[in-house]
């Protein structure tokens, strides 16, 4: 069983990606780049989430942060909107 490991690794991936961005996503993704304003979008989303996870206006730690949003907040908002949207259209 591999190891999980902390250091930048320049070949792959590792959890330095996961934890600091990853320096090889323009390099993995450097194809589908060109021309395409939809990737370019989905870029800009992804890197725009990760530093508002990591400059959040809570002042928590980026794991923190990820967790009570995407663990806690988001699953507790869609329960509540699709809830409302069940009871709306049974009236």
């Amino acid at each position: 069983m591999n190891n999980p490991t902390y250091e930048l690794i320049p070949e792959k991936c590792s959890r330095h990606c996961h934890n600091k961005g990853c320096v090889h996503f323009h390099n993995k993704y450097q194809n589908e780049r060109k021309g395409n304003s939809f990737f370019l979008f989905l870029e800009q989303c992804y890197w725009g989430n990760i530093w508002w996870l990591k400059r959040n206006p809570l002042g928590l730690s980026y794991s923190h942060m990820n967790l009570l949003l995407y663990v806690f907040f988001l699953p507790f908002s869609i329960t509540l909107l699709l809830w409302g949207a069940i009871r709306k259209s049974k009236k």
